[in-house]
């Protein structure tokens, strides 16, 4: 019983983590996307969305083998918490974007 109360813990630290982590990086995309609507070219933002798309991966896999190795976990249960904290993210971060990018075009989207 102790054991599985260690485990929530863990897992319950590095969901705060993960979340914290995906919160100050969607904040910083966000920053980063305002910046690049105002700028001449219009493959500013594309360059944006790209290399956000990069890093975020990159990000995703080193907290994922950071966390493994500091805490080595007994059971890979943490990637399911983790993956559904990345989805939400993804696609906030998507809607969002395409927000941003309707804005830019001038186009409202469809009338609903």
């Amino acid at each position: 019983m102790v054991e599985i109360l260690w485990h929530k813990e863990k897992l319950l630290y590095f969901n705060i983590v993960t979340a914290s982590l995906f919160f100050s990086y969607t904040w910083i995309l966000h920053r980063k996307s305002i910046k690049s609507l105002h700028v001449a070219r219009s493959a500013g933002f594309i360059h944006v969305v790209m290399a956000n798309s990069f890093v975020k991966i990159l990000l995703t896999l080193a907290l994922i083998g950071l966390f493994y190795y500091l805490k080595q976990p007994q059971t890979f249960f943490f990637l399911i918490s983790f993956i559904a904290l990345y989805a939400i993210f993804t696609i906030f971060e998507t809607w969002y974007l395409l927000q941003i990018s309707d804005e830019k075009a001038g186009n409202k989207g469809p009338k609903r």
